[in-house]
């Protein structure tokens, strides 16, 4: 079942334990989740594809698919990106198992809450000038760059700093999306049915390869949905710095100094091209 919103996942895991599927980004913040919602408890362990040997992941066990299937009373939370999705939903009926959910859309509502604003006009240009204090944006730019044919780096910066959050295989498909989103836009225009999160301040919470190329294609405006600032601000405590491309993160685990240097002047150039076409942050 695909998820709405965060009290349908109350009501759908109550008194039930609860096996998570995935232990990549999105398996570990769905941890933390659970953790800060007093639920570590009810989890009976972590799955995956491909499990060897049992292992002890965030000091939970991870289980093959066949210890899953022999428990009673669980619910399986599919924890993982869109682009894993479909593919681990049909492992999953393979072997008759059908008590599962995606949780990947609301785990920012568990998070943050639900949002304070719903599908309103952001100004592009005004969210990115407050999002420049990472890397997030100038990773993304380069990569739009570059598959336009005006660098030849932009797609493996990009890889590089994926992979300092998920694995190599992760970081090209996120890569490989991002392409198939480029070429969609370029064919049918901007889908203003797909919101950019924000915090009341204007912080992204997703939707940044989107906002980007807005940024890009010089749209002056997008659909967001915005969040309350002080469970924005609780909720970025417990990701943790590296949920973003943090700074003083990626300069601590890039050793290649001409890319931290193509970066800073990326968000520099993004810097100046921004300040021109600032309008309002909600409205």
């Amino acid at each position: 079942m695909e998820l709405i919103n965060k009290d349908i996942f109350f009501k759908t895991i109550a008194g039930k334990e609860i096996v998570i599927y995935g232990t990549g980004y999105v398996g570990r913040t769905f941890l933390k989740v659970l953790r800060n919602n007093n639920l570590e408890g009810r989890i009976a362990c972590f799955t995956q594809t491909t499990v060897d040997d049992d292992f002890v992941f965030e000091r939970i066990k991870v289980k093959p698919i066949e210890y899953v299937k022999k428990l009673k009373n669980v619910i399986v939370c599919v924890a993982v990106h869109e682009i894993y999705k479909d593919e681990i939903i049909r492992n999953l009926e393979k072997n008759e198992i059908y008590n599962y959910m995606w949780v990947y859309p609301i785990i920012h509502s568990l998070i943050f809450g639900d949002p304070i604003k719903k599908n309103i006009a952001i100004s592009v240009a005004e969210i990115a000038c407050i999002n420049l204090n990472d890397y997030r944006i100038a990773t993304r730019y380069l990569a739009i760059d570059n598959y336009y044919g005006k660098n030849t780096i932009g797609y493996s910066i990009y890889l590089k700093l994926m992979e300092l959050q998920v694995p190599h295989e992760s970081a090209m498909k996120r890569l490989s999306e991002f392409i198939n989103l480029i070429n969609k836009w370029d064919e049918y225009g901007y889908d203003s049915t797909k919101s950019i999160d924000i915090s009341e301040e204007g912080y992204l919470i997703d939707g940044t390869h989107r906002l980007t190329l807005g940024l890009y294609k010089g749209l002056q405006k997008m659909t967001g949905d915005v969040y309350d600032a002080n469970l924005y601000n609780e909720g970025f405590c417990l990701l943790g710095n590296d949920a973003t491309m943090d700074k003083k993160f990626i300069r601590q685990r890039i050793e290649d100094k001409e890319i931290i240097k193509k970066l800073d002047e990326t968000i520099n150039l993004i810097q100046d091209m921004c300040e021109n076409k600032r309008d309002f942050i909600v409205g």
